[in-house]
């Protein structure tokens, strides 16, 4: 359950969230917010190894809702969906 609600939630709220509303109010451009939000997210998951590149895609993704919704909960449904598929 916590893979599926806990972890999205947690991990999109700091990156998604705050970390890209920091980088924003820096004056970063969108595709900046997107980059820096992706390699900070996958940088969180080098407990995977290798399979932690193959989550840049998704992060790319996830990063994009963001930008262009200017709003957290379309990431963290995508991402709550995304650990659904895979664990459930």
């Amino acid at each position: 359950m916590s893979i599926v609600i806990i972890f999205p939630l947690a991990e999109e709220l700091f990156f998604r969230d705050y970390m890209f509303h920091m980088l924003e109010a820096e004056g970063y451009p969108a595709n900046a917010l997107v980059f820096f939000t992706t390699l900070f997210w996958i940088g969180a998951h080098f407990h995977l190894g290798a399979w932690a590149f193959a989550l840049i895609p998704v992060g790319v993704l996830l990063g994009l809702l963001r930008a262009r919704s200017g709003a957290v909960i379309w990431p963290i449904i995508g991402h709550a969906l995304y650990n659904a598929v895979l664990f459930i």
